[in-house]
C-alpha cells in the first residue's frame, strides 16, 4: 500500500509540475504577444514551414475565367515568385471558383482554414451576391469552435497549431474543370457574354416591376456547387444560381460576410488580406465600395487593386480597357500578371514590417 500511495504521490507532482510549466509558459508566451502588441512590433508575415502558404479565395476573376489555368493570377504569382525568390518559395493553393459568393466563402472557411492552414488568405469576391441568393453560414461543429476558441485565447494551442499542418499535396486537390471545356472555355467568351447579359437584364426588369424570378434560375450540377476536394473532404465554394431575390440588399450581404471572414481569421494561422477587383464598371464598382468600407472599419489589411490598372488603362473607367480586360471586365492573361505584381509587391511589405 504505501508502494502505491507513493506511486500515486508521485504521479501528482509530476501532473503538477507539468501544468505549472504549461500556466508559466502561456503566460510568457501571453506577456510576449502583450509587449508585441503594445510596441507595434508585430504583424509581418513569415515562413512556418520551407514555403509560405498562400490560399486564394474567390470567384471567376481569380479562377482565371476565360484564361488558361496557368495564365490565372494565383499561378502567375506563385511562378513569378519562385522564379524570382527560389531560396523563399511559396505555395498557392487557388480555391475560387466562378459564380462564387461571399457567403460561400463565409460557410466554408472555417473547415478550409482548418484543413489547410494557410501563412496568408487572399480574398476578392462579392460582386456575385448582386445575382445569385446567400446561402446561410452554417453551424460550426464543436470540434471547430473548441479550435477556433483555443487559437483565439491560448499562446500554447497556436504553437501545437502551427507545427501540426501537413505538407499540401497538389495531386490530392481535385477540381471539377470541366466548365473550362464547356460554355466556360475561352473560345465561347463572347456568346457566353451576351446570353448573360441578356439574362440578368431581364432578371434587372422583373426584381423592379416587383415580378417573380421563377425560371429564370439555372440548374447548376451539384458537382460544380461543390467542385474542390481534399483528402475526402469536400467545399462548396462553387456556383451559386442565378436570382437573387433573397431580401436583403447585396451589399449588406457581402457586408455581413467580409465581416464574419474577418472574425474567422483572426482564429486561424493566417492574415487576411482583402482585395478589390480590378475593374470600376457596373457591380464591380458597387462591390469595391463596400469592400473598402468594411476593411476601413475593421481595420483590415486591404489591396485596392483598381487604381493600379485605372493608371494603367490611362482612362477614367476600366471600361473599353482592352489591354488589360475582356468585354466582361474580367481580366485577360496581361489583366492576371498585373494582379499578381500587386500582390507581390504587397507581400514583400508585409514581410518587412
Amino acid at each position: 500500500m504505501r508502494t502505491l500511495s507513493r506511486v500515486i504521490a508521485a504521479l501528482r507532482r509530476f501532473v503538477l509540475a507539468g501544468v505549472v510549466t504549461l500556466v508559466a509558459a502561456e503566460l510568457s508566451l501571453q506577456a510576449a504577444a502583450w509587449v508585441i502588441h503594445r510596441t507595434g512590433r508585430g504583424g509581418a508575415v513569415g515562413w512556418r514551414t520551407s514555403d509560405l502558404r498562400v490560399l486564394c479565395l474567390g470567384d471567376s476573376n481569380t479562377y482565371g475565367i476565360w484564361v488558361q489555368k496557368d495564365e490565372a493570377w494565383p499561378a502567375v504569382l506563385q511562378a513569378h515568385w519562385n522564379a524570382a525568390t527560389p531560396d523563399r518559395k511559396i505555395e498557392v493553393i487557388n480555391l475560387a471558383f466562378p459564380g462564387t459568393t461571399s457567403s460561400r466563402v463565409l460557410k466554408n472557411l472555417p473547415a478550409v482554414l482548418d484543413t489547410f492552414r494557410p501563412d496568408l488568405v487572399l480574398v476578392m469576391v462579392g460582386v456575385n451576391d448582386w445575382w445569385s441568393p446567400p446561402v446561410a453560414e452554417g453551424t460550426r461543429d464543436a470540434g471547430l469552435r473548441l479550435k477556433a476558441w483555443l487559437y483565439e485565447h491560448v499562446r500554447l494551442y497556436r504553437i501545437v497549431y502551427m507545427l501540426q499542418r501537413q505538407a499540401f499535396d497538389p495531386a490530392k486537390l481535385h477540381v471539377n474543370d470541366s466548365i473550362r471545356q464547356g460554355d466556360l472555355a475561352p473560345e465561347n467568351q463572347p456568346d457566353v457574354v451576351e446570353r448573360v447579359k441578356a439574362l440578368r437584364a431581364e432578371m434587372g426588369r422583373r426584381i423592379q416591376a416587383g415580378e417573380s424570378l421563377e425560371g429564370l434560375r439555372k440548374e447548376v450540377p451539384e458537382s460544380l456547387q461543390a467542385p474542390f476536394e481534399y483528402e475526402g473532404k469536400r467545399f462548396d465554394l462553387g456556383m451559386s444560381v442565378e436570382g437573387n431575390d433573397s431580401g436583403e440588399k447585396p451589399a449588406d450581404t457581402l457586408e455581413r460576410s467580409l465581416v464574419g471572414i474577418e472574425r474567422l481569421a483572426r482564429t486561424s494561422s493566417g492574415q487576411l488580406l482583402v482585395m478589390t477587383y480590378p475593374s470600376n464598371v457596373f457591380v464591380y464598382d458597387a462591390a469595391n465600395r463596400v469592400v473598402r468600407g468594411v476593411t476601413q472599419r475593421l481595420d483590415v489589411r486591404m489591396l485596392d487593386l483598381t487604381p493600379r490598372f485605372l493608371q494603367a488603362c490611362a482612362t477614367p473607367t476600366t471600361k473599353g480597357c482592352d489591354r488589360y480586360f475582356l468585354s466582361d471586365q474580367h481580366p485577360n492573361a496581361a489583366g492576371h500578371v498585373m494582379v499578381a505584381d500587386a500582390i507581390a509587391e504587397q507581400l514583400r511589405s508585409m514581410m518587412q514590417r
